[in-house]
């Protein structure tokens, strides 16, 4: 922390004698210059605004270890605008987006094999399952006594989605309070104990939370299962797909940096810098 400080107010010594002085240390990068990606220098105004952009926070705020990160980040990002731009696949003042969406519109296209989906299955076939789960449906209102009124209705035998449509002020009440498949994960802890203890077709208590009162119906109970292969296969093919293209665009990082010089000037920077290009500054 101390070490940060010292390199602040160097940095800040630095860029108020520019006027002054030639240079603040040996000849070389201006002193806002964080970088040089092949000839041309990142400044750290640019760098923080890409921080600011990606974070939603001032990258005064951020730890080293995490600005090292996103500066490797933007670096590659910048690697890749120069290999895209010499392909003739976007103009110089290519935005990031752009940059990938070109690059990503001249990836192959390769599908996965079903049988290397059928692989996956298999590997990961103990993770694929789904918990034990409840249909539930609900009344939710803001007052005791309009819940009391639901409630008293539902004693006396009414439909449980006529109900919520008339009482319930939950944005499901035009549908009959459905709230879908549930399993215990994703109900509030003070609600799954009450609710997994429910027979289909029980009515619960008034159950009051913070945000209002609440009448649960469970329609059906279902048990945990394993997926089966036509049901995970969607989302495993497009896992593979997505692994592929993050190890296409790997390789373009890769081949980006044999082909253009990048250099970081730690010197210049206002945290202690641990990224992959720590060993090239000047």
């Amino acid at each position: 922390m101390v070490r940060t400080r010292e390199r602040e107010r160097s940095r800040a010594a630095c860029l108020l004698l520019t006027a002054a002085l030639a240079g603040c240390g040996p000849a070389g990068p201006s002193l806002d210059a964080v970088a040089r990606v092949d000839g041309m220098e990142v400044s750290y105004a640019d760098f923080a605004r890409y921080v600011e952009a990606e974070t939603d926070s001032p990258a005064s705020t951020l730890e080293g270890p995490v600005l090292s990160r996103l500066l490797d980040q933007y670096l590659n990002e910048r690697l890749l605008a120069r290999l895209a731009l010499e392909r003739g696949l976007v103009e110089p003042r290519a935005g990031h987006r752009q940059v990938l969406s070109a690059l990503l519109a001249s990836a192959p296209s390769e599908e996965p094999e079903r049988s290397e989906v059928l692989a996956r299955y298999q590997e990961r076939r103990g993770e694929l399952t789904l918990p034990d789960r409840v249909r539930l449906r609900q009344v939710l209102t803001e007052s005791r006594e309009r819940a009391e009124a639901a409630a008293a209705e539902l004693t006396a035998g009414a439909d449980f989605a006529d109900v919520a449509r008339r009482y319930s002020e939950d944005p499901s009440a035009p549908y009959g309070g459905i709230q879908g498949e549930l399993a215990r994960e994703d109900l509030p802890e003070d609600f799954a104990e009450l609710i997994f203890g429910l027979e289909p077709g029980e009515v619960s208590p008034i159950v009051e939370a913070d945000y209002g009162y609440h009448v649960f119906l469970v329609t059906e109970r279902l048990p945990g299962r394993v997926l089966p292969f036509e049901e995970a296969e969607p989302a495993l093919a497009e896992a593979l797909r997505e692994e592929r293209t993050k190890g296409w665009l790997a390789d373009l990082v890769a081949e980006a940096r044999s082909r253009y010089t990048v250099r970081v000037y730690e010197r210049n920077l206002p945290f202690d810098y641990e990224g992959v290009y720590a060993s090239s500054e000047l």
